[in-house]
């Protein structure tokens, strides 16, 4: 049979939402990678590189392709459907492929996914390079028969099909055992338009899988066990290059597993060090660090110049709830020979709740345990995710461990595309047969309140104080929590609405879920409802920042009631906080005021940490004086987090470089 000759035009996308600014606004590597090696084997063909939704969509109207990959990640697999669906339209024997890792192959439920996914033609499961090429020359050689092709689906590995009634795959293809067999897309030119535009972060991977095996993880399962890397050179030629065309100010996205955890890392490390010292770049390092080698972890960080955090991700730290979900934290010998070295850069431990045998006592002890471990310490804590290839989303698991599942709206991910309204969807544990769901809803709510008193650090004074008397910063978070009963009512109405928002947003399926978000969109759209964390994290000091205040104030006395001579420094630092923030409690307040203190405050914050604030004893007359921003009204606030909060009224271009954190709300204070 006589092969026809023909030049195929192929788009593999990673699709993200972007009619509110990029949903994940990275460079899409997996996609990109996917990409460069069909451009490696097949030079002659129109191959080419997705990312924001909207272009994707221009170019598969504009010029139809004969080949599309979409990935399928949790953030965006109801979008790649209906990408799927206009591809269709355009070209309606367009060979469409899916992979990533929500992609399922033995699905709990066979008709759903079969309806879900019926105009997929080919699915990707595990590494896609050279899984994709194969297919391209399948579809090839059968002359560009996509019935041919999916008949064939048994050659091909890593691909199977969902057939009548059951599944049909090829054999497991064995895992790319040296990364740089593929191309880079950086050094190809395929990211050009990305690195160009300041809306995307780059994004690198220098070794490919994870030794760990959680259970709660994709990466856990054995299929990705063994470690693969791109060799120094390979990682050095891609950062040159990136740091040719990218902004200065931008980051960097390391995708490892367990960044600066292997040796190799310090070499990558002292790289991108030099980088940072001759043209600036990059400012701020994402990355997840190793859940070993802290010593090492710890010197690549100072080598960054702390431009890193230190993830942590502990997800526990209880014994018995690590033991059942298969994780391997830091030991705690290690974080103890690192204490004092740690205490000097930013961490950001993320948790997971409720995770198996986990307690609202042992997430609370955990938690107030990293609370104590550093002067620098911030929170992620996550609802558990029941993801797809996972041993937690095992029958088995489920049952053994009580899991309650439900469904809700996956990070605010929605919108309307091609006028359909569509929403990622997320499956999500709300108890445990160790944990109800008032107790996941209070272990949620410590955490948001931790958030709103860590971040950027509004009330850092308070801390000082606190820790100069050997107070703990868990007494000081533990205290507020349980006293909010005991608090002003805004803070009160606060806590409960987040915990009632929570609650009402998980339902019991995907369909009750795209129903619930396309009923409340406008709301939604408006920062009404949603917005988590970061939304009520806020709302507890944009619109009740002086019930917040006071009832933080008051928990630092009830502390400090027994200490001697302390008196005197409680109320300086009252004092102080309340001039700070007077714009915040006073808008009438002058733009100028002088105040008497009998501390020098200043000097005391700029000291050691353990310092005394006794010793700063002194008259001394600060100046507050209001800032651009300090007076700001709540609406312009809100709007720069972006909630608009009023249709009526017109987005306000805040126009400020980052984010106005409380902190920055402060006035200036100078001495007198």
């Amino acid at each position: 049979m006589k092969l026809v000759q023909k030049k195929l035009k192929i788009i593999v996308a990673d699709p993200c939402y972007d009619h509110k600014g990029l949903s994940t606004p990275v460079i899409p590597l997996g996609a990109g990678l996917v990409a460069a090696h069909t451009k490696k084997e097949f030079p002659e063909f129109d191959v080419d590189v997705f990312k924001a939704v909207t272009p994707l969509i221009k170019e598969i109207k504009n010029n139809p392709p004969d080949i599309i990959g979409l990935t399928n990640y949790l953030w965006n697999n109801n979008l790649s459907i209906t990408v799927a669906e206009i591809a269709k339209k355009a070209n309606p024997n367009v060979l469409i492929v899916f992979g990533g890792p929500e992609i399922e192959k033995n699905p709990k439920d066979f008709i759903f996914n079969k309806k879900k996914y019926e105009l997929v033609d080919i699915f990707v499961q595990h590494e896609g390079e050279v899984a994709f090429v194969n297919l391209i020359r399948k579809f090839i050689e059968k002359n560009y028969k996509k019935r041919d092709l999916i008949d064939s689906v048994s050659q091909l590995g890593n691909c199977f099909v969902l057939g009548k009634e059951e599944i049909i795959s090829g054999p497991n293809l064995h895992r790319i055992e040296d990364l740089d067999y593929t191309p880079s897309p950086y050094l190809l030119g395929m990211f050009d338009k990305f690195l160009s535009d300041p809306g995307y972060m780059p994004m690198i991977q220098t070794n490919r899988g994870c030794p760990f095996s959680c259970t709660f993880c994709q990466e856990g399962q054995e299929y990705f066990n063994k470690v693969r890397r791109h060799s120094l050179k390979f990682v050095q030629e891609e950062l040159n290059y990136i740091s040719k065309k990218v902004r200065p100010d931008a980051g960097l996205w390391i995708t490892d597993s367990n960044w600066a955890m292997y040796k190799w890392d310090e070499d990558i490390a002292d790289h991108i060090s030099s980088l940072q010292k001759n043209i600036g770049w990059p400012r701020e390092l994402i990355t997840s660090t190793g859940k070993a080698q802290l010593e090492r972890i710890d010197r690549i960080a100072k080598k960054l110049n702390n431009s890193m955090f230190i993830s942590n991700s502990v997800q526990s730290m209880d014994v018995n709830v690590l033991k059942d979900i298969k994780r391997k934290n830091l030991s705690p010998k290690e974080l103890e020979k690192n204490k004092e070295s740690l205490k000097t850069i930013r961490q950001e431990p993320e948790i997971i709740v409720p995770l198996p045998n986990e307690t609202k006592k042992t997430f609370f002890e955990g938690i107030n345990k990293l609370l104590d471990s550093s002067s620098k310490q911030r929170f992620a804590v996550f609802q558990a995710l029941v993801l797809t290839n996972t041993e937690m989303a095992h029958e088995s698991q489920i049952k053994k461990f009580g899991l309650k599942i439900k469904y809700k709206q996956h990070w605010n991910l929605y919108g309307r595309i091609d006028g359909k309204f569509i929403c990622e969807v997320e499956r999500v544990v709300c108890q445990t047969n160790t944990m109800s769901k008032d107790d996941y809803l209070d272990c949620r709510a410590y955490a948001m309140l931790l958030d709103s008193i860590l971040r950027f650090e509004p009330i850092s004074e308070i801390f000082r104080l606190l820790e100069s008397h050997s107070v703990k910063n868990s007494s000081f978070a533990s205290l507020l929590f349980r006293n909010i009963n005991n608090a002003p009512s805004g803070v009160k109405t606060c806590i409960q609405k987040f915990k009632d928002d929570l609650d009402k947003e998980m339902l019991d399926s995907e369909e009750e879920v795209l129903n619930y978000m396309k009923k409340n969109e406008e709301k939604f759209s408006l920062g009404i409802s949603g917005g988590g964390n970061l939304r009520y994290s806020n709302m507890l000091w944009i619109d009740h920042f002086e019930d917040t205040l006071n009832h933080i104030l008051e928990t630092m006395r009830i502390l400090l009631k027994d200490k001697k001579n302390v008196q005197g420094e409680i109320n300086n630092i009252e004092k102080f906080l309340k001039f700070v923030y007077a714009d915040r409690l006073n808008s009438e307040t002058p733009k100028v005021v002088s105040e008497k203190f009998d501390y020098d405050i200043l000097d005391w914050a700029k000291s050691n940490h353990n310092s005394s604030l006794s010793n700063f004893k002194k008259s001394i007359v600060y100046n507050f004086l209001r800032t651009k921003v300090s007076n700001l009204e709540a609406l312009t606030i809100w709007q720069d987090f972006g909630f608009k909060l009023d249709k009526a009224k017109k987005d306000k271009p805040v126009g400020f470089d980052t984010r106005l954190y409380i902190s920055k709300l402060r006035r200036d204070v100078q001495r007198q």
